[in-house]
C-alpha cells in the first residue's frame, strides 16, 4: 500500500554546468534518464510498479521570476545573453552571420 511519487524535474533553482546562467526549470529536465529502485521484502511479497506520465507544474522562485522579468526588460541585451547561454541559438546566430558575410562578398 506504499506509494512512491517521483517527479523528473529540478526541485530548486539550478545553474548550467558550463555557464553560470540560471536554467529555465519549466523548460529543461534533468539529464538523468534512469530511476533505480531497491525494494526489500520479507516472506512472500509481490510488487506492482505502475508509472503515470503527466505534465508537471514547476513553481518558480521569486528570484527566478525577477530574472525573467529583468531579461524581458533588457531588450537587446537580454537577447544577447540568451544567445550566449543557448548553444542552438548561438549556432543559428553564427550561421546567419556567415550567410550575411557571403552575401556581402557576392555584392562587392
Amino acid at each position: 500500500e506504499g506509494v512512491l511519487h517521483y517527479e523528473h524535474a529540478y526541485s530548486q533553482a539550478a545553474f548550467n554546468a558550463d555557464d553560470p546562467v540560471l536554467l529555465k526549470r519549466d523548460e529543461v529536465a534533468p539529464p538523468e534518464r534512469t530511476l533505480f529502485l531497491t525494494v526489500e521484502g520479507f516472506g512472500d511479497c509481490s510488487f506492482t510498479l505502475t508509472p503515470h506520465l503527466s505534465p508537471l507544474q514547476v513553481r518558480l522562485t521569486r528570484h527566478e521570476l525577477a530574472l525573467r522579468v529583468a531579461r524581458m526588460k533588457r531588450g537587446w541585451e537580454g537577447v544577447i545573453q540568451e544567445v550566449k547561454s543557448d548553444d542552438d541559438k548561438r549556432r543559428s546566430f553564427h550561421e546567419q552571420v556567415q550567410k550575411i558575410a557571403l552575401n556581402k562578398r557576392r555584392v562587392l
